[in-house]
């Protein structure tokens, strides 16, 4: 590899900053609306997604009912 100047490599660094800028305004998406509103209803009849729902709902109920069945019993 040749010995560049500081120049050159300035130079270089300078083009790949500017195809870099490009590129992030080009992958921009609308900002108008908030990024969350972007993503309502992609679970949408996922059957995976129901399930985990499921199991989780489950888990934190048997969490409530532990906590329940502790607080009844005396110190």
């Amino acid at each position: 590899m040749a010995v560049q100047s500081l120049e050159e490599r300035m130079t270089i660094v300078e083009q790949e900053l500017a195809k870099l800028k490009e590129q992030i305004q080009v992958d921009k998406k609308d900002d108008s609306e908030p990024p969350w509103k972007q993503i309502i209803g992609i679970f949408k009849d996922d059957l995976l997604f129901d399930e985990a729902e499921k199991l989780g709902r489950e888990w934190r109920e048997s969490q409530r009912m532990e906590y329940d069945d502790h607080a009844d019993s005396p110190a």
